[in-house]
């Protein structure tokens, strides 16, 4: 005949179970993440599954911050999360690699009226053909007259 665990032990073999150390690492290491963000300048978004759960793509969070001398640009920073002796691999070393270079980036301004929300997409090309349907008199360019010595 088995006996029942008391609550003591239950504790004690969920904290020796593999995937209660993993879980605990992994929200120790968001939390490392963020602290170093922190003091550093940075913003931190954490790519969780919406359960809060890891996912299973190679990014695990992103860091942001608006560069230093130019306000208009934005500094982006990947990251995939390790901690106590997990190393890169060099599958993940790829993956990561191709992540980065697989960003896309758009702009959108979002028009708030009370609570609703309006989106746009915003691009050079957007601008471009608005200006063609109504350019605006005082941005457009006034051709010069040419001084007869020129000509």
């Amino acid at each position: 005949m088995t006996r029942s665990l008391s609550r003591a032990q239950k504790a004690w073999v969920t904290r020796r179970s593999a995937v209660y150390r993993a879980r605990r690492t992994a929200r120790d290491s968001q939390v490392s993440l963020e602290l170093w963000a922190k003091e550093h300048g940075w913003r931190v978004v954490f790519l969780d599954a919406p359960s809060g759960g890891p996912r299973t793509g190679i990014v695990d969070a992103v860091l942001l911050r608006i560069h230093p001398r130019s306000k208009d640009q934005i500094d982006i920073r990947l990251v995939q999360l390790k901690s106590g002796v997990a190393g890169l691999t060099g599958t993940e070393f790829d993956r990561l690699c191709s992540a980065v270079e697989r960003v896309s980036a758009e702009g959108l301004a979002a028009l708030c009226n009370g609570t609703a929300v309006f989106t746009a997409p915003v691009s050079r090309a957007v601008v471009t053909g608005v200006e063609l349907l109504r350019p605006n008199p005082s941005l457009q360019r006034t051709r010069r007259k040419r001084p007869a010595a020129e000509l």
